[in-house]
């Protein structure tokens, strides 16, 4: 990561209160700014999707795709969705919903630049 990088916004997908918690929380340790994406919520210019898997359903392939798909991952427990399906939905990475607060630290970083 670049040292200074910008805030960035993170917009987070999923209808579990822990899941928001725990990006919101993360995030703003980090100096970076996390919203929960509702059905009247659009993203700015840039910034990073974060959606859950478990509990987005339909609403992923929508917000997948207002995305740049570099800029959209998913956090998905094993099993249902599967990676494919999540890829079909414009998000081009996915990982065990299980890493979530090992991986998003590193997303920052990846992210902020």
């Amino acid at each position: 990561a670049v040292v200074g990088s910008l805030a960035m916004d993170v917009y987070v997908l999923t209808s579990d209160p822990g899941f928001f918690t725990i990006v919101h929380g993360l995030a703003g340790a980090m100096h970076h700014r996390a919203h929960l994406l509702d059905e009247g919520a659009s993203p700015r210019d840039g910034g990073l999707l974060i959606v859950d898997a478990h509990t987005a359903g339909e609403r992923m392939r929508a917000a997948g795709f207002a995305f740049e798909p570099m800029y959209a991952v998913a956090f998905a427990p094993a099993g249902a969705p599967s990676e494919a399906d999540v890829r079909r939905a414009g998000i081009s990475r996915v990982f065990p919903r299980t890493t979530l607060a090992e991986e998003l630290p590193r997303l920052f970083d990846e992210f902020a630049v």
